[in-house]
Order: structure tokens, then sequence, then C-alpha cells
């Protein structure tokens, strides 16, 4: 797919969501949080990202030439975003991928959600969602 400052990123499929790289490529996904990273982020800039999910705003934010601290604690995402990170080294280079939440102490929570990987986990349980992992 290609980024809106034309960068090309090589992405893998989401099975659980067979339509969401044509949704982002024709505009119709957050398209405020896109133009955000578009208009304020650039050279020298900084972003912290809480819940990366599987690297798509991480990527445009480096594409954009900032550098990314993303935090993501759900493992299914975290193989993805990494596995995107393989295939755009370049914009890898900018991003430094952490593997845990973000909280205002430290230890191990619950991480629930109706499937791993889908950028609904949460340290908050929802009716219907089943404890998926421990981090």
């Amino acid at each position: 797919m290609t980024l809106g400052d034309g960068t090309i990123l090589k992405v893998e499929e989401l099975p659980h969501n067979p339509t969401y790289w044509d949704l982002v490529q024709a505009g119709k996904w957050e398209a405020h949080t896109v133009a955000a990273i578009q208009q304020l982020l650039g050279p020298g800039s900084v972003m912290l990202e809480i819940g990366g999910w599987i690297g798509l705003t991480a990527s445009m934010a480096a594409a954009q030439g900032a550098e990314v601290h993303s935090y993501e604690p759900d493992p299914h995402a975290l193989t993805k975003f990494r596995r995107h990170m393989e295939m755009n080294p370049r914009l890898a280079e900018r991003i430094t991928l952490h593997d845990q939440a973000v909280a205002t102490r430290s230890g191990q929570a619950s991480i629930w959600s109706s499937a791993l990987g889908d950028s609904t986990a949460s340290l908050l349980k929802s009716r219907g969602d089943t404890r998926r992992s421990r981090r």
C-alpha cells in the first residue's frame, strides 16, 4: 500500500479483517488520526504511541521522519507489528517497539478481548470477553 507521502508500506493481510488495508488506502480509516500524523509530525519529532496494534500509525509517523516509541501488550498484534517492521526496515529504524502495557504501577495484568490481535484488546473486561493473555 502507499502512504500519503508516497512511501510504499509492505503489509500482510489480516484474515479477521480482509478489507482493512483497502479502507486505509482509500482514506476511510481514522482520517483524523492520519491527518494529525501528516500535519504534526516530521523529522526531529517524537511520537509516543500507547496501543500500537500492528504498527500502521507508527509506520506512518516514521515515514514522516518522526522517532516513534510504541507500546503494545497484545502478543498476537505484536507478532504482526514485528513482521511489518521486518518488511519495512527503513521505517523500523525509527520505531522502538515496547512489548508491554503502560500503567501507573509495575506488575502483571490480564488482557481481555473477544479475539487477540483484532485491535480491541484491553486491560478492562467487557461483556463477552475472555482473558487471552497475562502480561
